[in-house]
């Protein structure tokens, strides 16, 4: 099993950045957040407006929660309900815009199939030699 962490960066302006990672303490997550920005290569372009606007000194970063799964996907439903949760996030997200209620409650073959999507997507990124081996590309 592998250990995630699921994390909240509140900027000074009452926004917030939910975010989660698998390195093995949840702070080295926030100091490559800092890098990238001090680097002005953060991924999401609000999260280094706030940076360059006002610096990081007075962002409270704080672990919501500490998960073990082998199923990357479900962590990131978990992430993605969270999300919604904090309505004043600036989050973009490509996870499926699906709460973990409905996913046990109301249609437990939704999950498979987004489950089954994801890995397709992933899948897309091997292609197959002439001999129908699986190579890297």
């Amino acid at each position: 099993m592998k250990k995630y962490y699921i994390y909240r960066i509140e900027f000074p302006n009452g926004q917030f950045y939910i975010g989660q990672t698998s390195l093995p303490h949840v702070w080295m997550r926030w100091t490559r957040h800092i890098d990238d920005c001090k680097y002005n290569k953060h991924p999401n372009h609000l999260f280094q407006e706030i940076y360059n606007e006002h610096g990081s000194e007075d962002w409270i970063f704080e672990t919501l929660l500490e998960l073990e799964s082998d199923d990357g996907f479900y962590i990131g439903l978990m992430e993605n309900t969270i999300i919604d949760d904090h309505p004043n996030t600036i989050n973009r997200t490509g996870a499926p815009n699906i709460r973990l209620d409905q996913k046990f409650s109301d249609n437990p073959k939704l999950y498979r199939k987004l489950y089954q999507r994801e890995h397709y997507k992933h899948s897309k990124e091997i292609k197959r030699s002439g001999d129908n081996k699986v190579v890297d590309k």
